[in-house]
């Protein structure tokens, strides 16, 4: 099986403060896999370097068997899909408008957004402002963009924070879903 992530000696600092050490690992293609540990023990930050929106000290990363580097790129940054703490969403808009601007950002189609919609179960709220929204459902929201490009690659920052067990238990099976359509291979450009 082909690695999708290949990870070894990693560290990076804070402010002298070494955050990650000697963090080794390799990610398979259509693998999920889960960072543990307590706070601060460095899940984001790696997320972060993965996603080539942290530097890092020491260490080879790469995602697509590229370094890591290169994610920066549009044409690479398209493969992925982020879902962080930080929702990026334009709160006087409403759910719909603001996954039609995502729409426009990754060149897809506005009929995905019915697809991510319904797999979060919020299609029938898309005219609603994200003003308006609870936590939870913000959080359904910018999943909902996260997978709305159907990205070949999916890194979630506590997906499931603030959702009620029904809800989490619904994400989780979704993901496995969305598991099975990740088609990345070794020869995509």
């Amino acid at each position: 099986m082909t690695s999708v992530i290949d990870v070894s000696n990693l560290e990076k600092a804070y402010e002298q403060k070494n955050v990650l050490q000697n963090i080794s690992f390799s990610i398979q293609q259509k693998e999920i896999f889960g960072l543990l540990g307590p706070s601060g023990a460095g899940k984001t930050t790696i997320i972060k370097i993965l996603t080539a929106q942290l530097l890092f000290e020491k260490g080879d990363v790469k995602v697509f068997q590229r370094p890591v580097s290169e994610m920066k790129r549009n044409v690479n940054r398209k493969k992925m899909g982020i879902l962080t703490d930080n929702s990026g969403l334009y709160i006087r808009l409403s759910i719909e408008e603001n996954l039609l601007l995502y729409c426009r950002l990754y060149d897809v189609p506005k009929t995905a957004i019915k697809e991510a919609l319904n797999f979060v179960g919020l299609y029938e709220e898309r005219k609603k402002k994200v003003s308006k929204l609870s936590k939870g459902m913000l959080q359904r929201v910018v999943l909902a963009r996260a997978i709305l490009h159907q990205p070949k690659l999916l890194f979630l920052d506590e997906p499931t924070s603030s959702l009620d067990p029904t809800s989490t238990a619904h994400i989780h099976r979704g993901l496995r879903s969305v598991t099975d359509k990740l088609k990345w291979t070794v020869s995509d450009k």
